[in-house]
């Protein structure tokens, strides 16, 4: 009986062998999922580098645009090799793996440089990595690749912008230093009068408090030559008020948000860059309207009672992405700085 329960328990040979197959077989199927997952999260990984080359090759070649915009197509070789050099110093192998293109306001295509219509750039990059464990199930190499298009131009209406309005002769119609102009804005006199300062609206016309403008900026579009308020009407004295301690202490907040920024090194979202306001006359005469937008790079302010506040105006700055903007704004008042935003 024993004889019989031992031989009802033996192993064929083939069975043995069948079953060394079907682990071998197991092991590689594992094997070829554990690289999948491994080589999979390391080409994520370069999906992001090139995206970021991509971004940085957009918003270099579209600054080269902003910077000539009234003859950017004298500059169209510039702007390619400047998107280029970008994408080749964040990450990208070669020269030959970067396409550059130029695009209208919309992201639109517009291969023959129209000095009207040309208002950004277009970049793809791409880029081969060996793969570590997929070559197990035959893949040696995984491409990757990325698309960024920014665009530039003069603001016609945007929603984000501080409640805080300028005279348009306080704005520079130059730089002095490099992209930006450095200056010092004194606060308007009594009832938000003066001729060369700046002040803030009240944004209960757009149905914010103060304090929350100041800190999110204004929730709703605001438009040149409109006015202020829903529905717009001319910005008038009793709309424009002074800068008082409160005011400051919430510029101060947002320098103190980013304290190692400077106007020229500071992240695209930055709470230290702001949208102002410019007004086409003293501020507190009952016909002005915004006729633009200053962006500046908020430095430092002096406190009472002064409450100056010392600003980087910057010629060519680089918006929020997402952010609601209207480049559509075609005669710009002199000094008027172009935005450039990454719209995909």
């Amino acid at each position: 009986m024993r004889s019989s329960g031992s031989s009802r328990l033996a192993r064929h040979p083939r069975e043995r062998g069948q079953a060394v197959v079907v682990l071998a077989l197991s092991m590689v199927v594992l094997l070829g999922m554990i690289g999948l997952v491994l080589d999979g999260g390391f080409a994520y990984a370069h999906r992001r580098q090139m995206q970021n080359a991509a971004d940085a090759g957009a918003l270099d070649g579209t600054r080269v645009f902003a910077k000539h915009f009234d003859s950017v197509c004298a500059y169209k070789s510039a702007a390619r090799q400047a998107a280029t050099d970008a994408a080749l110093a964040n990450g990208v192998a070669t020269a030959s793996d970067v396409v550059v293109g130029l695009t209208d306001v919309y992201g639109n295509p517009t291969p023959n440089c129209d000095n009207a219509r040309t208002k950004g750039v277009s970049v793809r990059v791409s880029r081969s990595y060996d793969t570590y464990f997929a070559p197990v199930i035959g893949i040696n190499h995984i491409t990757v690749g990325a698309d960024a298009i920014a665009r530039f131009g003069f603001v016609n209406a945007l929603v984000g912008a501080l409640p805080v309005v300028l005279n348009r002769d306080s704005v520079p119609t130059n730089t002095n230093d490099g992209r930006g102009h450095k200056a010092v804005l004194t606060p308007a006199a009594a009832n938000g009068i003066g001729p060369v300062n700046f002040g803030t609206i009240d944004p209960s016309n757009y149905g914010q408090t103060l304090a929350d403008a100041l800190a999110n900026g204004l929730r709703v579009s605001v438009t040149a030559y409109k006015g202020c308020g829903v529905p717009p009407a001319p910005c008038t004295a009793g709309s424009i008020f002074s800068i008082d301690s409160s005011i400051m202490n919430a510029i101060q907040a947002r320098i103190d948000s980013a304290p190692s920024e400077t106007w020229n090194h500071h992240a695209p979202n930055s709470r230290r860059v702001a949208v102002l306001l410019v007004l086409n006359g003293d501020i507190g005469n009952a016909t002005v309207v915004p006729v633009g937008f200053a962006v500046v790079f908020l430095d430092s302010i002096a406190g009472a009672p002064n409450n100056a506040l010392t600003v980087h105006f910057i010629t060519d700055s680089i918006a929020a992405t997402g952010a609601t903007i209207d480049f559509g704004l075609a005669t710009a008042p002199q000094g008027t700085p172009t935005l450039i935003q990454l719209i995909r």
